[in-house]
């Protein structure tokens, strides 16, 4: 088992993460709470279904929900 923290696809959701929060300062504030917090709470969920997917024996099912996480993403 790879330590999730060197899989590619756990790094870039991670840096999709960290760049989420960066970018979420500059929006109006409108948008900030409702689009800002939506957006970083699923792409966090997105970074802890691969981390399960990591470490669980069978990961058809964190793996078909970080699917569905990506297409509710982007």
């Amino acid at each position: 088992m790879a330590l999730f923290t060197e899989l590619p696809l756990y790094k870039d959701c991670y840096d999709l993460l960290l760049k989420v929060y960066s970018l979420s300062k500059n929006f109006h504030r409108d948008t900030r709470y409702t689009i800002g917090e939506g957006l970083k709470s699923e792409i966090f969920e997105l970074v802890l279904l691969l981390y399960r997917a990591n470490v669980a024996s069978s990961k058809v099912e964190y793996l078909e929900a970080a699917r569905e996480k990506i297409e509710v993403i982007f």
